[in-house]
């Protein structure tokens, strides 16, 4: 008996050596390779999965189907791919998560992390931006990209970061603005009485007080049911949000004026961009200005295609005598100059582009 179980051990050894020696030393599960000669924790490629991921929120009070769904879109594709998903940006548009005003303040607070924004509100932070959006400054589309890009400009985004801790990434033109109404308006004295709806930008209301109409503040998503109830007569507003808002179904005259221009960004938390890890930062800064150069160029076809759309819904376009117009509106920029340190440079060296 003692002999046959001596036996049965021995083979019983035997056996656990035969089959340790047909692994070929393979790894077990989770053991931390991948078994293909990836590293741990990584694909097939060799790219590591980062070991920290970061979440944005991105927040747009524009429609996906504006021209600015492209910007948003777009951001948070190379954003995602860039940082090979270590950071995350979930995009709410719509006015999800409030209006423009709602969503400015939520970014200096820190409870949205990004958001989609023009010169019009962010000059509530910062006045210099005032000067960006003055009636018929701009020479042309040219002129005004050229700006844009420019120190000028940098300037004014270092000033809000110092300021109010915001960040404005790369900035491109949301398109001249013209006026869609109810009334037909060819010059500046049939403009007088007329109501029309601003939003809540002091260079843009007195520009229609300066034509001699009367401004009402109304938050966008409230306008077409303000025109449709006569609240007020139309709006001003660049002929893409015109045309993706339907305003055409409540007003029908489109008066070409191109009075101003409103710079649009997306603004970013300055504290929350400073945790980040230098190399997305730089992602981030460089997506943004990648896409701005891109919609910079788009403009002029985007402006002329939304027009022309706008005309085959039935709005009749009117031309006007720019200089009249130009000559009504001028003497508010010394308002603007006078409140800001240096602003007066500020209009010079803008004028002095070329």
């Amino acid at each position: 008996m003692k002999k046959r179980t001596l036996c049965l051990q021995m083979l019983s050894l035997l056996l656990v050596v035969l089959l340790a020696g047909c692994s070929g030393g393979s790894a077990p599960s989770g053991s931390g390779s991948s078994g293909n000669g990836a590293p741990a924790g990584g694909d097939s490629s060799g790219n590591s999965t980062p070991d920290k991921t970061y979440t944005i929120t991105l927040s747009s009070h524009q429609s996906s189907s504006s021209v600015h769904h492209w910007t948003c879109a777009e951001f948070k594709s190379r954003v995602e791919e860039r940082t090979n998903g270590a950071v995350t940006v979930n995009l709410f548009e719509d006015a999800q998560l409030g209006n423009e005003r709602d969503n400015i303040e939520g970014v200096q607070m820190g409870s949205i992390q990004m958001c989609l924004a023009d010169t019009g509100y962010v000059a509530n932070l910062t006045g210099d931006y005032n000067i960006l959006q003055l009636p018929f400054l701009f020479r042309d589309y040219d002129h005004l990209n050229k700006v844009l890009n420019s120190d000028i400009v940098g300037s004014m985004n270092q000033k809000m970061i110092d300021e109010c801790g915001i960040r404005a990434l790369s900035w491109y033109p949301d398109g001249l603005r013209d006026f869609l109404m109810n009334t037909p308006a060819s010059s500046v004295a049939e403009f007088k009485g007329c109501k029309l709806r601003s939003m809540e930008s002091d260079v843009i209301i007195d520009c229609i007080e300066a034509l001699g109409a009367a401004a009402t503040p109304i938050a966008w998503g409230e306008v077409y049911t303000s025109i449709q109830t006569n609240v007020v007569e139309g709006l001003e507003a660049a002929p893409t949000s015109l045309y993706t808002s339907k305003f055409y179904e409540v007003a029908d005259k489109l008066v070409k004026t191109e009075h101003i221009n409103l710079g649009v960004t997306l603004l970013m938390n300055e504290a929350f961009f400073q945790t980040l890890p230098a190399e997305y930062q730089d992602i981030i800064i460089t997506a943004m200005q990648e896409i701005a150069v891109e919609q910079q160029k788009n403009t002029i076809q985007q402006m002329d295609e939304a027009i022309e759309k706008l005309v085959a819904e039935g709005v009749t376009v009117i031309e006007i005598d720019k200089e009249e117009f130009r000559a009504a509106c001028e003497p508010t920029w010394g308002k603007y100059a006078d409140a800001v340190d240096g602003g007066q440079e500020i209009i010079d060296a803008i004028l002095a582009v070329k």
